[in-house]
């Protein structure tokens, strides 16, 4: 008896011990997520305090403020600064590009996608669509990131940026033509930028033309780490598009037993040509882009 209660005290204060651990586990977690919470709110009070006794005189002093913490990242100062602007000038497009801008860069994707949403019919919807494709691609989804490029892209055809995020989300999400064209525009309206010529490096990775790559990527300036990983994901982007050809190829076969199923039930006068896969190729030679070649295994 003696022996089967010790047993029993030793299952209790093995399950007492697991237990702790699993509620500190918890306990620490749930700590570190309510310090950093503190930490935030506690920075988001000294800005709202910095630009109280900053405070702009007129709304235009004050977006000019706002802009400029954004652009040198401050994103959460950005936050408080523009729930301050807020309270005092009212709400406008202007302010509200700006924070949906913040909330993007604090990873607040959902709400910077709703605020964005609300703004593509204002005088802001170039920078709205814009900010649409951004957090699409920060979520992976590059089709829907490309249409939104897109409608930036018809709204402001001049913004080198917009049109490199175009080219970059069109070659992700497969959509070669239009990657290509947008990243030709984006390079002649910019020619020196950076992160232009990144994307340039990366598609003429994916290209197969190495060489032209990595002289591209001098010219940028970009490190050795930066190059190492401007092939890494032109690599990536390979797989990608790989498996997008794969995909579209097993979508095109089955539909060709319907396809054969009804064009068996058409009556012409004429007899019907059917033109072989070759002779279209042939025909379209001159005008396919060259990842495109490439990807079909005919480059």
């Amino acid at each position: 008896m003696k022996g089967q209660t010790r047993k029993w005290m030793m299952v209790l204060a093995l399950t007492a011990l697991v237990t702790g651990c699993a509620s500190k586990t918890t306990d620490s977690a749930y700590e570190l997520m309510r310090e950093q919470q503190e930490q935030q709110a506690y920075v988001q009070g000294k800005e709202i305090e910095h630009w109280e006794k900053r405070k702009p005189s007129n709304r235009q002093m004050a977006l000019q403020m706002l802009e400029q913490t954004v652009q040198q990242g401050k994103y959460f100062a950005a936050l408080a600064y523009a729930d301050a602007m807020q309270a005092q000038f009212g709400a406008e497009p202007a302010l509200l590009i700006l924070r949906a801008e913040a909330l993007r860069q604090t990873g607040q994707l959902p709400e910077a996608g709703s605020l964005y949403q609300t703004l593509v019919s204002t005088s802001e919807s170039a920078r709205a669509w814009q900010g649409l494709g951004l957090v699409s691609g920060a979520q992976q989804n590059y089709s829907k990131a490309a249409e939104y490029f897109s409608q930036a892209a018809r709204l402001e055809p001049a913004d080198a940026s917009v049109q490199s995020d175009l080219a970059y989300a069109s070659l992700r999400a497969g959509e070669l033509a239009q990657a290509r064209l947008a990243l030709g525009k984006a390079a002649e309206l910019e020619p020196e930028n950076p992160r232009i010529l990144s994307n340039m490096a990366l598609f003429l990775l994916v290209s197969g033309e190495p060489n032209r790559a990595t002289f591209v990527m001098q010219q940028a300036g970009l490190s050795e780490q930066a190059q190492l990983a401007v092939v890494n994901m032109a690599a990536d982007v390979l797989e990608e598009l790989q498996a997008i050809h794969a995909h579209r190829e097993r979508s095109r076969s089955s539909l060709l037993p319907a396809i054969k199923g009804r064009a068996s039930g058409i009556s012409t006068s004429a007899p019907l040509t059917v033109v072989s896969q070759p002779a279209v190729d042939q025909a379209l030679s001159g005008h396919r882009p060259l990842l495109e070649s490439m990807v079909s295994g005919t480059y």
